[in-house]
């Protein structure tokens, strides 16, 4: 009687733990989104300090080994590592129309002969195609992927797929640096427009006028300033920032002060006849 009962027992712990392990068979994928469009580094380990195996485009869809809080292990073609968490969102693999596909990649035997796409996994054979063949990839089943070629969806295996190259990084520009600034106008009258000499000739700055010094009354952001009644007795300066490939401020020398009119600076009295040394002439 005892027998029957664990046998009872036993079968039933059994029919119970049938679902589980099916659940746990089945695939589940995830898409990596970047944000930006250079990609995530897939890892040798869980953590920056391991080495980066390649970088998958934002979009690529992957299967998912072991979720984590901050590190998820994740099987993307051929290669198996880790990948952050907060990059990967998740998606039902097993449903076509829910699945984002990576883009276009091609098939790629590399020996000259065709690949078989198939139902599934070693299923029915569906066509032959050969290298070159665009495709769509849909998402990831241990060695197989799942693609579109054409109208015609399937599985084939992932070492037969060449996956698009990563963007690579844009080549840094070299900075230079501002040398110098000069106003037009040493000696500004109101009305008069001050404009600046940059060099080098090709750099790109911002502008901001002062009145007085740099931190004074700012005046304007304008690549040129027309003095006004307001600034009469005060000093005028323009500070630039370079932007773009330009680094660096320059300050230009302060003008004299503003002015309603021009003043005369001085006289000078030269001997403009030779031939009459009594005959001067006054020169402003």
């Amino acid at each position: 009687m005892k027998k029957i009962v664990v046998t009872l027992l036993l079968a039933a712990i059994l029919l119970t733990m049938t679902p589980m392990s099916a659940t746990l068979a089945e695939a589940s994928y995830a898409t990596v989104q970047s944000g930006n469009q250079y990609g995530v580094r897939l890892r040798l380990g869980p953590s920056t300090s391991y080495a980066s195996q390649t970088t998958l485009p934002s979009g690529t869809v992957v299967t998912v080994l072991e979720k984590g809080t901050v590190w998820t292990r994740i099987q993307a073609g051929t290669l198996t590592g880790y990948m952050m968490s907060k990059f990967l969102v998740s998606s039902d693999g097993s449903n076509p129309s829910s699945t984002p596909s990576l883009g276009t990649a091609t098939v790629y035997a590399g020996n000259g002969l065709r690949t078989w796409l198939r139902t599934a996994p070693n299923g029915r054979r569906l066509g032959l195609y050969s290298d070159g063949t665009p495709l769509t990839i849909l998402g990831y089943k241990g060695e197989w992927t799942r693609v579109m070629i054409g109208s015609s969806v399937g599985y084939m295996m992932s070492k037969y797929i060449a996956l698009p190259a990563p963007t690579p990084a844009p080549t840094p520009i070299p900075y230079s640096a501002l040398t110098k600034v000069e106003l037009n106008y040493e000696y500004p009258l109101v009305g008069d427009t001050l404009t600046a000499t940059i060099t080098p000739a090709q750099a790109t700055v911002d502008y901001q006028w002062y009145r007085d010094e740099v931190g004074g009354t700012k005046l304007s952001t304008a690549a040129a300033y027309t003095a006004t009644t307001a600034d009469v007795g005060h000093k005028i300066c323009l500070q630039v920032t370079g932007n773009g490939q330009w680094a660096g401020q320059k300050v230009s020398v302060l003008s004299q002060p503003v002015t309603k009119e021009r003043k005369v600076a001085g006289v000078m009295i030269v001997n403009t006849i030779a031939d009459h040394p009594r005959l001067w002439r006054a020169t402003f």
